[in-house]
């Protein structure tokens, strides 16, 4: 993992709990016990939490697979993994109520799909937001339950999303960059939605009272 210095303290690189004290007050966003009791910062935290343990972590795992390899190739199933789970934790701070169905792949109720789908077509990029299903079901079903997708196509490159013959195509970098836009286009409205104001809370602050100190 790579972090900025501002948060390199010594002794305390873990992960989630930590045996090492951490000073009180210390905001670490990849430990959960040092999460703040939600204020007016709320979701300036919340952003950094977003920022630091997806968006930078994912950035790192791109940025040195094309300084080893020179693209995504032979990377591909592992980032766009990341990626595509990425989009079930965002979904899960923005709406906590959705209606379950059931799952093509491996038939089991399916909570996840609602909030899921809902999140790309809310806050992705227009290019996207036509293709939510089949990114849920045809991408991110696929590449969790079976490691491989069947129906359709990543590339390593910024290749735009569109339907080549009758297989649905993206570029991991292209696919990368719509993930960044659909964190800033979440928490702006975040500001100003109430009702996803109150689900972040609502799942932040769980999370956060379960995290071991």
């Amino acid at each position: 993992m790579k972090y900025s210095d501002k948060f390199n303290f010594s002794g305390v690189q873990t992960s989630g709990t930590t045996a090492v004290h951490v000073e009180d007050e210390v905001f670490i966003p990849w430990q959960p016990s040092t999460w703040t009791e939600p204020d007016g910062s709320f979701l300036s935290k919340l952003e950094t939490i977003f920022q630091s343990t997806i968006l930078d972590e994912i950035g790192n795992v791109v940025s040195d697979a094309q300084k080893a390899n020179g693209s995504l190739e032979h990377r591909g199933h592992v980032v766009g993994l990341a990626m595509l789970c990425a989009i079930d934790t965002l979904s899960s701070y923005a709406f906590l109520d959705t209606e379950k169905e059931v799952c093509e792949t491996c038939k089991r109720s399916d909570g996840i799909a609602g909030h899921y789908i809902k999140f790309i077509e809310d806050f992705f990029p227009d290019s996207y937001k036509p293709f939510a299903k089949a990114i849920y079901k045809k991408y991110r079903n696929c590449i969790v339950h079976s490691w491989n997708v069947f129906e359709v196509g990543m590339l390593p490159g910024d290749e735009p999303i569109e339907m080549q013959g009758e297989s649905l195509i993206f570029g991991l970098i292209n696919f990368y960059k719509a993930l960044q836009e659909s964190v800033e286009n979440f928490i702006e409205s975040a500001k100003t939605n109430e009702e996803i104001q109150k689900s972040c809370l609502e799942r932040y602050t769980r999370l956060r009272d379960s995290a071991k100190p």
